[in-house]
């Protein structure tokens, strides 16, 4: 079965302040927070603006590289191998042309990507 792995309410709001506007089938409900997601008949709704786009973490990644030339880099390591510690981290950076925004850990992938996400929207937009 596949799952897809969507960016959070918080962040798709901030899509949206950036201008994010990709069709998706997924949307969060603004009144809760709710994810949703709707076959083409729900058009009524989403035109009364009670819902936000819910992207992939792709498709957000995706549209930063195309739109905004912001590239988020997610890969993992072993934690300390020097220490006996072979648990898995992930790493992110944000690059911009020349400049590279700093690296910062995480326990998942979806949580690096969503960071490097926000960073993104918060910080180069």
């Amino acid at each position: 079965m596949v799952t897809e792995d969507y960016v959070s309410f918080e962040t798709a709001k901030l899509l949206k302040e950036k201008g994010f506007d990709c069709p998706s089938y997924s949307h969060y409900r603004l009144d809760n927070g709710e994810l949703c997601r709707f076959n083409t008949n729900c058009s009524t709704n989403l035109e009364q603006n009670n819902y936000v786009t819910a992207p992939t973490l792709q498709m957000a990644m995706k549209w930063l590289r195309e739109e905004k030339k912001l590239y988020v880099n997610v890969w993992a390591d072993p934690k300390d191998v020097e220490n006996n510690d072979f648990r898995t981290i992930f790493r992110m950076h944000v690059y911009s042309g020349p400049t590279n925004y700093g690296a910062s850990e995480f326990f998942t992938y979806e949580e690096a990507c969503e960071a490097g996400i926000r960073y993104c929207l918060e910080n180069l937009i």
